[in-house]
């Protein structure tokens, strides 16, 4: 079968891959509704092609944070342990039981359902992150964190079912609830965590689609062409961009294409440019809080130079 490349699902790829490298998160939250918004394709195709081509690009931007030891491993086992059944009986059977006349109906409302939680939970997790950071809350040393093994499975049955179905919550709503299990655990290690489990989770939900007979290999290799580099460099600059605005614009995006999918497309332009301020106020936040402490001055600095 001759393979196609289209330019435009290669930049497409090329663009979720650098913000997946950067953020860890976005990955089918983001190239899901491209494919359907923008580029026209059928909610199922979108969602198989999706998942395989993600599988491709997570391990890209996985592997550097493997080189600098952000990965927790315990956690990566028990997040397996309940994403991969369950990840490829959900996308075995949405492929099986959904056809792709009902995609549009069933589907699409679904993946933005996921997408609204996504782009909401993702906010939502910056703006506490943001608290804590200027509350000065001292980071619990990565060693000494444990691992809630029930907890931390029932993440995973849940987060792969999700992901199953809809391609959307691997980096995103895994990843916030994975903050809110581990509230100790850094930004880095949550990131590196989650990409490294996000492999065998998609693997399965991929591989569950393709068991159901859905796959489209022109489409999925442009995705791939453009989305490997673009994890690469992501992941490889990672620690010159500033994440928070960046992650916050992404969740802005996510919220306006959930808001899109349902059909309520003022809900995608006013959510989408109230998250963009946020972002914003995030930034300027960041901004302020790298800003040195002004020098005392007056009496009181006089006389502590007197004392």
């Amino acid at each position: 079968m001759p393979v196609h490349l289209g330019l435009d699902a290669v930049l497409a790829g090329l663009g979720v891959g650098l913000v997946v490298g950067i953020t860890g998160s976005g990955g089918g939250a983001l190239l899901t509704p491209i494919l359907i918004l923008f580029l026209g394709v059928n909610a199922k195709t979108a969602v198989s092609s999706d998942l395989v081509a993600t599988l491709v690009m997570r391990p890209v931007a996985g592997a550097v944070h493997l080189r600098r030891h952000t990965v927790r491993w315990p956690l990566v086992g028990w997040l397996a342990a309940g994403s991969v059944p369950a990840a490829f009986l959900a996308g075995w059977g949405s492929h099986v039981l959904i056809s792709a006349s009902a995609a549009k109906t069933v589907l699409s409302p679904a993946i933005g359902v996921a997408l609204l939680l996504s782009g909401g939970v993702a906010i939502a997790r910056r703006v506490q992150r943001g608290r804590r950071q200027a509350a000065g809350a001292a980071a619990e040393p990565s060693s000494a964190v444990g691992v809630r093994p029930l907890p931390t499975l029932v993440v995973g049955v849940v987060g792969g079912a999700i992901v199953g179905i809809t391609s959307v919550g691997s980096g995103t709503l895994m990843l916030v609830a994975m903050g809110i299990l581990y509230p100790a655990l850094g930004p880095a290690e949550l990131v590196g965590t989650d990409l490294i489990q996000a492999v065998p989770l998609v693997g399965a939900a991929a591989l569950g689609h393709l068991v159901g007979g859905g796959f489209h290999l022109s489409l999925t290799t442009s995705v791939v062409v453009g989305g490997v580099p673009g994890a690469l460099i992501g992941a490889l600059g990672s620690r010159y961009v500033p994440d928070r605005p960046l992650g916050a614009v992404v969740a802005a995006v996510i919220f306006g294409s959930g808001c899109a999918l349902i059909g309520w497309v003022p809900g995608s332009i006013v959510g989408g440019v109230a998250l963009a301020f946020l972002a914003i106020a995030l930034y300027r936040t960041r901004e302020r809080q790298a800003q040195p402490a002004p020098a005392p001055t007056g009496a009181g600095a006089v006389s502590g130079r007197g004392g």
